[in-house]
């Protein structure tokens, strides 16, 4: 019995300002190739993974950490982990359902304690992949990502909690305390590492190669191209995994890794290791200082979260937009006041539709409940802002009113969207009359 609720780390997916040469750089100097490409967004997959991907790359006028993804073992695990994060109070971005996205699959997508977006999956679809040969210095498959938290204690919390992950190792300062926890979700010393820092942001994702011999040539390659090397070559004392670590087009940390340890999970115990001994830092003793240039690149932009998420309206729900998000979701996040944007969403009733709408500049909130199709969670609303009906015409379908297609539409295949200044849920309750 491991109690681990997942089974590994499948990709992670990043916005983007500049996508072109986001995309050149990880197809033409870093190893990965084009899976597929949906509009502006495109799949990058590593050719020793049997993952269909291992980055998701979006382009966007803000930079941020997309979903996080990770594996379950059956529907019923997904079922069991979204049931778990409801009961808790955890914000779910839908139920559990069929993905959209290459391989299919069943899953879903939550925020976490510091609003980032993680998705749990399964039954997707394994992709053709072969065996990487001696000498070839691209990623195998992505081995590891490594997430900024201002409060990273509650976060290993949530993550312990919900999913069973475990502590392997914790580097500590003397001055500072404990710094940077190792998760593992299965043999491999960490899936999963959590830094303190000073927002929440992405600190690093890593890739594993062939071997050592394959590392370094892979490191070479990003020197020799002048792509910009923050820390390494060197090996470091948790996990005992090598490390050269580069800075994407964007500003993204990126890392070439192997031999990351393998525990033994009946005798290992965590290390508390104080990473100012240079040896903590680097066993080999040949990457630059750990110095507070490098601890400031890895900071990287504070991620906007979902506070910040924007979602266009579309006529369906289309992969890879803005919102991301299956056609039902529940939300309970709040916009930034300084949006003046005015946003719907509506529910049908044979009478007409309830719109709830909002703008910036002009916020009334309204108690009340909402009908909405869910499939098993029933959550209160807690305000509406500016929420008015409009009546059908004598005779059609359509509202008196053209102010939100989604009226014309099922309830089942409308699209929620924030609204500024409030936090807000959607209910299941039946259908509110007039």
């Amino acid at each position: 019995m491991t109690g681990y609720a997942l089974t590994h780390l499948r990709h992670v997916a990043l916005a983007v300002p500049d996508f072109d040469k986001q995309l050149d750089f990880y197809t033409h100097q870093w190893g990965l190739s084009v899976a597929a490409t949906d509009g502006d967004v495109t799949y990058l997959a590593a050719e020793g993974s049997p993952e269909q991907y291992v980055v998701r790359i979006r382009r966007s006028i803000d930079k941020r950490l997309d979903p996080v993804v990770f594996g379950a073992a059956d529907p019923a695990a997904v079922d069991a982990i979204a049931e778990k994060l409801g009961r808790g109070g955890a914000r779910l971005i839908g139920e559990p359902d069929r993905l959209h996205t290459p391989g299919a699959g069943y899953g879903f997508r939550f925020f976490d304690n510091e609003g980032r977006t993680i998705e749990i999956s399964t039954e997707v679809e394994v992709r053709s992949h072969r065996k990487i040969e001696e000498g070839e210095s691209i990623p195998v498959k992505l081995s590891h990502v490594v997430v900024n938290s201002a409060d990273p204690e509650s976060t290993v919390a949530f993550y312990e909690n919900y999913f069973g992950f475990r502590t392997s190792d914790i580097l500590m300062h003397p001055r500072m305390g404990d710094m940077m926890w190792f998760l593992r979700t299965n043999d491999r010393h960490h899936s999963m590492a959590v830094a303190r820092g000073p927002h929440p942001a992405l600190h690093h994702a890593s890739f594993e190669l062939r071997g050592i011999h394959e590392y370094m040539r892979g490191t070479g390659r990003m020197l020799r191209t002048g792509v910009e090397k923050i820390w390494g070559p060197g090996r470091h004392k948790a996990g005992d995994n090598t490390f050269s670590y580069f800075l994407d087009p964007n500003g993204n940390t990126m890392e070439y890794t192997t031999a990351l340890e393998v525990v033994d999970e009946d005798s290992w115990h965590p290390h508390l290791y104080d990473f100012t001994q240079p040896e903590v830092a680097d066993q080999w003793g040949t990457a630059n200082a750990l110095d507070e240039f490098v601890a400031a690149k890895s900071f990287n932009d504070p991620d906007k979260g979902p506070s910040h998420r924007r979602c266009e309206f579309r006529p369906a729900y289309q992969k890879g937009s803005q919102c991301d998000s299956p056609p039902s979701v529940s939300v309970d996040r709040p916009a930034p006041p300084s949006s003046p944007m005015t946003m719907y969403t509506c529910s049908r009733t044979e009478q007409g539709c309830w719109i709830w709408s909002g703008a910036g500049s002009r916020r009334r909130s309204m108690p009340g409940t909402v009908s909405w199709p869910m499939r098993r969670r029933y959550r209160p609303i807690r305000s509406f802002s500016r929420l008015r009906f409009v009546r059908r015409r004598s005779g059609t379908s359509s509202p008196s009113k053209n102010t939100s297609r989604a009226c014309a539409r099922p309830c089942r295949t409308a699209v929620v969207y924030p609204n500024p200044g409030t936090s807000h849920r959607i209910s299941t309750s039946p259908t509110l009359t007039p």
